[in-house]
C-alpha cells in the first residue's frame, strides 16, 4: 500500500467521522423550553394548548369549526392586551382556482 493510498484511506474515515458526527447533532432535537420561561422565549409547552384547540378538527373556511377557530385566536390575542381585528375579503387562489 503506497502514501497515497493511505491518505485516501484517512481522508475517507475522516469525512466518515465527520458525517457521524453531523447526523448525530441533527438527530438530536433541541431541549424543551419550560412553560415557566420568560415570555419573551418561545416554548413548545406553553404553545400545545393552543395547538390542541386549533388542531382538534380541521376548519376549512365556510365552516363552523373555522369559526370556532377564529374565535379563539381573537380571544387569545384579546387576552394578551391587543386588538385584533377581523377583515373578510374574498380571495381566489391561482394554483387550484377556488374562492374563499
Amino acid at each position: 500500500m503506497g502514501v497515497t493510498s493511505i491518505k485516501r484511506i484517512g481522508v475517507a474515515l475522516g469525512l466518515a467521522a465527520l458525517s457521524a458526527v453531523s447526523v448525530l447533532r441533527i438527530a438530536r432535537p433541541p431541549a424543551t423550553v419550560p412553560a415557566t420561561a420568560p415570555d419573551t422565549l418561545f416554548s413548545a409547552e406553553r404553545a400545545m394548548p393552543h395547538v390542541e384547540q386549533i388542531a382538534q378538527r380541521p376548519h376549512p373556511m365556510g365552516t363552523a369549526d373555522h369559526d370556532r377557530v377564529r374565535d379563539y385566536i381573537v380571544a387569545q390575542l384579546t387576552a394578551l392586551g391587543l386588538s385584533p381585528q377581523i377583515q373578510q375579503t374574498t380571495g381566489i387562489g391561482t394554483r387550484y382556482q377556488h374562492a374563499g
